[in-house]
């Protein structure tokens, strides 16, 4: 019975041994590449190479929009979406886009339940990664209210 006994609490020592070490394995970093809050969803789908209709290399970094709210919103009415190249944060006062993606996504109001396509555009300044960082704001009280940060190589 003794003997019994102690193989059954060996064998429960080893096992929660190897538990904790399967936990421990697990990749506790990976990015998060989605924020909630306030019945919207935004997530990180890519970052694509195009240019501008100049020729000038910009990112088109594309999110999936999704709206779980009463009213319609549109991305820009709920969020905002902060791009980052080298350490440094890409930024353009205008820029002249080609056809490939649609642009107007960005201030288009969708529905309760719908999902869309949004894509931000951003110059370029290498062919390195773009860090995507996203905010969910109450614009009401101007903070944000959830958030999320991924660093996604350029895709043609």
């Amino acid at each position: 019975m003794k003997k019994t006994l102690a193989i059954l609490m060996s064998l429960v020592l080893i096992l929660s041994i190897a538990a904790c070490r399967a936990k421990k394995d697990a990749d506790p970093a990976a990015p998060a590449d989605t924020a909630s809050a306030n019945g919207v969803t935004v997530k990180v789908i890519a970052v694509h190479k195009t240019s501008d209709s100049n020729g000038n290399p910009i990112a088109a970094i594309e999110l999936e929009f999704t709206n779980d709210n009463a009213d319609p919103v549109s991305f820009l009415g709920v969020a905002q979406a902060v791009l980052f190249q080298d350490g440094i944060e890409m930024t353009a006062s205008e820029l002249f886009l080609e056809n490939d993606f649609d642009w107007d996504s960005y201030y288009t109001e969708i529905k309760d339940g719908a999902t869309i396509s949004v894509f931000v555009p951003a110059p370029l300044k290498s062919d390195g990664p773009v860090e995507v960082k996203i905010d969910i704001m109450d614009y009401t009280k101007w903070k944000s209210v959830a958030s999320t940060s991924i660093e996604l190589p350029l895709a043609d």
